[in-house]
């Protein structure tokens, strides 16, 4: 249905002609009401993701609160969507950053990296934040995959040389676990722990599982786990990701 409708709109004029236009020069949708934009911004993205090149869109939202209005549209029609939180400012002294919303940062921008046709939706103000290179995460990930031939003492090792702390249960980031053949392990960049259980010397199974009810949320092929925080990776600023041939959306 909403793949018909991009396609229904996407004939009429003025906006085919503007479309024609996507990748060779700037230009503007005039009079778009609010209520619109979501629509607007993910039928240029749909019109992108049909081309022949590969390309990331990225969608800038003038405020917070726009960014949450804009989400809530786009999902209904662009469900990979990938959604970049601000950074928190502290308000006051002592007081720190939620580390759900770091972790949901650091897991877009690694999404980001990772992707040659990404959909991303962040605000002005994110541009200029800080964040570690896609070079710089990549030499502090580790690849973990189902099937992979690592041995859990190697597992161990790894994490224990990053800094990971050993726990009886896992509660915070940064922490690991041992049960037999099962090293549950918390990384810095995702919102849930993974389960990594071993057949002898054989990663068997990675599983997101929940904190408070251990138990298994959704199975995963390949699970990629930080061995250090953003902080010492290389830095840059979110602008810097954005590539020559990416197409920038300015809500």
């Amino acid at each position: 249905m909403a793949q018909n409708l991009f396609d229904l709109v996407a004939q009429t004029q003025p906006i085919a002609a503007k479309l024609r236009a996507l990748g060779r020069e700037h230009f503007i949708f005039d009079h778009v009401d609010e209520a619109a934009q979501p629509f607007v911004a993910g039928l240029v993205a749909d019109k992108v993701k049909q081309g022949k090149k590969a390309r990331r869109v990225w969608i800038v939202a003038p405020t917070v609160r726009s960014q949450e209005q804009l989400h809530n549209e786009l999902l209904n029609w662009h469900p990979e969507l990938i959604f970049l939180p601000e950074v928190e400012i502290a308000l006051a002294e002592n007081t720190f950053a939620d580390p759900e919303v770091a972790a949901d940062r650091l897991q877009a921008l690694e999404q980001v990296a990772g992707s040659k046709s990404a959909l991303v939706l962040l605000t002005a103000a994110s541009l200029n934040d800080s964040a570690p290179t896609p070079e710089g995460m990549r030499r502090l990930t580790l690849e973990l995959a189902c099937g992979d031939a690592v041995s859990l003492e190697a597992l161990i090792s790894k994490l224990s040389a990053a800094g990971y702390e050993r726990v009886p249960q896992v509660a915070l980031r940064g922490q690991y676990a041992v049960r037999g053949g099962i090293v549950d392990l918390f990384s810095w960049q995702h919102t849930l722990p993974v389960r990594v259980e071993f057949f002898g010397d054989v990663i068997e199974s990675l599983r997101f599982f929940d904190l408070d009810a251990q138990t298994s949320v959704a199975p995963s092929e390949t699970v990629s786990v930080m061995l250090g925080e953003a902080g010492e990776a290389r830095q840059c600023t979110v602008r810097d990701y954005i590539k020559e041939a990416d197409l920038v959306i300015d809500v």
